[in-house]
């Protein structure tokens, strides 16, 4: 029977009272041990979550800082291996778009060049035979009058000129 301070046991076995005592301290035992591994269990869980998103959070910080080089792979079977995962897919896609912008600046570059030769022949074509009759009969008039250091300054003009535009 008990009363509302005490609880209160007989029995006829004399050496009840210290099987109780026993059985009291392998119940706490039992409980410390339960204790401890669920403590310790806590603990453990608790450490390998805090790496993984430790992990996830450098692996981020990298990508957003243009370092694609992150680990391969992310050990796990939850919410934090899928956000991983779709980290991977964002650099690889960033990658892709990274090269895809830098071939379109490579063919932009090649267009302007081609463009650039062309209006360059252009240009050249548009030497026609009217401009060198004009100066070779400037030149013409030159020798005629004896001004033979004026001359020689021309030719040499009208050499470098063709030298430079049809040279392209």
């Amino acid at each position: 029977y008990h009363t509302e301070e005490q609880f209160y046991l007989t029995t006829i076995d004399l050496h009840a009272r210290d099987s109780l005592f026993k059985i009291g301290a392998i119940c706490l035992l039992v409980l410390a041990a339960a204790m401890a591994a669920s403590l310790f269990g806590i603990l453990y869980s608790t450490r390998y979550f805090s790496r993984r998103v430790t992990t996830l959070q450098t692996a981020m910080q990298h990508a957003s800082q243009g370092n694609y080089d992150i680990i391969d792979t992310f050990k796990g079977d939850d919410e934090l291996t899928d956000t991983f995962h779709g980290l991977k897919v964002m650099i690889h896609n960033i990658k892709q778009q990274e090269v895809q912008v830098y071939e379109a600046q490579l063919k932009e570059q090649t267009l302007i060049n081609q463009q650039q030769q062309m209006e360059y022949k252009l240009l050249a074509s548009q030497i026609n035979p009217h401009f060198l009759y004009n100066t070779m009969d400037m030149i013409n008039w030159m020798a005629l009058q004896g001004q033979t250091e004026e001359i020689s300054h021309a030719v040499q003009s009208l050499s470098r000129f063709y030298k430079l535009t049809l040279s392209r």
